[in-house]
């Protein structure tokens, strides 16, 4: 089964791009635009790249990720405490994880925000 399904993949690869192209090729593919994240770090006044708008974006998705990361370790804590069925243990296991979790949340934000203001003393700007 695992070979059919491979053998498979392997004949719809070339059709694939045939739903790309839409006969004229001076025109933009409507098919996926994926945006260079790099390219698009750009001042406006100099129209050079700008390592700070790059950095703040990958600050950014990583604020992204640990608040993804603490959402489902809420849901964890709450699920142990929620199945601990009354056993003590299991209970006080719960609430350290949602105790930890939100401890682990307000040390990584207040390390952001005092970055930040640091970052924006020094500049004089906000």
């Amino acid at each position: 089964m695992k070979n059919i399904s491979i053998l498979i993949f392997l004949l719809l690869i070339p059709f694939s791009s045939f739903a790309l192209e839409t006969g004229d090729t001076s025109k933009e593919s409507p098919g996926i635009h994926l945006e260079n994240p790099i390219a698009s770090a750009v001042n406006d006044n100099t129209g050079k790249p700008n390592i700070n708008f790059f950095i703040g974006r990958i600050i950014q998705y990583a604020l992204g990720v640990v608040g993804s990361v603490a959402l489902v370790m809420f849901v964890y804590g709450g699920f142990v405490w929620m199945l601990s069925s009354g056993n003590s243990e299991q209970v006080q296991k719960g609430k350290n994880i949602f105790i930890w979790s939100t401890v682990g949340m307000i040390v990584i934000f207040s390390g952001y925000l005092l970055v930040r203001f640091i970052l924006t003393s020094l500049q004089g700007t906000a």
